[in-house]
């Protein structure tokens, strides 16, 4: 009827439909929020493998610079590189060392932790309030995920052979 299209176009509503809105918007900021919580546990927890990683990296170093110091004073000069550090078969039968695991770990942990910072900002400027054209932006950020080189992501991936 023409009563019920002008009585919406007016701008008017049911209260019961704003209270549902705003307890979906509600639960869905929970449901965010949440989110942010597993996400910086996550982070922590690569924080301390990566942590880990630059350790165990450093005293590989140690070890192939005091053997490449002890090999340059005998005739042995020709020892292979395996001899001087850990090395990883990769999938594509490339030999990879300790600090090419440690380094990649450490660019994907920084683009992770960017990402992650994007994400916590984004969610922490949403309310009830928030107007259409910054969700629209925040929602671009979101999904393009600015902080994230997938060739970097997909060269780790094809390391390990997945």
């Amino acid at each position: 009827s023409t009563r019920v299209a002008k009585y919406k176009e007016a701008g008017c509503h049911h209260i019961y439909a704003d209270q549902d809105a705003a307890m979906k918007m509600d639960t869905f900021l929970r449901a965010l929020k949440d989110h942010i919580d597993k996400a910086h546990e996550t982070i922590n927890e690569l924080h301390q493998i990566v942590a880990s990683a630059t350790s165990i990296m450093d005293r590989e170093l140690s070890i192939m610079l005091e053997r490449a110091n002890l090999s340059t004073h005998t005739v042995d000069h020709q020892q292979s590189e395996t001899d001087q550090g850990i090395i990883i078969e990769g999938s594509r039968d490339e030999v990879y060392w300790v600090s090419d695991y440690a380094t990649m770990m450490t660019a994907i942990f920084s683009m992770l932790e960017k990402d992650f910072q994007m994400q916590e900002k984004i969610v922490s400027a949403l309310g009830l309030d928030t107007p259409s054209e910054p969700l629209q932006n925040y929602y671009l950020m979101w999904d393009l995920r600015p902080f994230i080189d997938e060739r970097v992501v997909n060269e780790a991936l094809e390391i390990l052979g997945k």
